[in-house]
């Protein structure tokens, strides 16, 4: 459901991404620099040290989430336990936190995937600096 891509946009930022945008206009600036001064070696070496910070926030990130993956999916989707009393928001609310006939993954199994879209958004931004 929608409210697990929020949390997980919602997280993005606070363990990780926010750190990859920085060096993401590092490579946009210096890089255009050095490739119009014909400096291909300087170029390389600047997007071989963004592609290997990226994997590197990513494992840590990946691993420090990991172990907290469940209760930082039930803080991050906090406000939405107010729907719980209401019986009409009862199955949107178990499809979210699992539960009942829920035949979909909950929100806190989503946050374990939490390192690996974490790279593959990380990268893609360093790949279009």
């Amino acid at each position: 459901p929608l409210y697990q891509v929020g949390a997980m946009q919602n997280a993005f930022p606070t363990y990780g991404l926010s750190y990859v945008v920085g060096l993401a206009y590092s490579v946009r600036i210096v890089g255009s620099r050095f490739v119009g001064q014909r400096k291909y070696k300087e170029f390389r070496g600047l997007y071989s040290y963004a592609a290997v910070y990226v994997v590197v926030l990513a494992i840590v990130a990946g691993g420090s989430t990991l172990p907290f993956a469940r209760a930082i999916s039930l803080d991050l989707a906090e406000q939405s336990c107010e729907f719980a009393f209401n019986s009409q928001c009862t199955p949107v609310y178990t499809s979210v936190f699992g539960g009942g006939t829920s035949s979909g993954a909950p929100l806190q199994t989503t946050f374990y995937l939490f390192g690996p879209i974490l790279l593959g958004i990380a990268g893609y931004r360093i790949l279009k600096a």
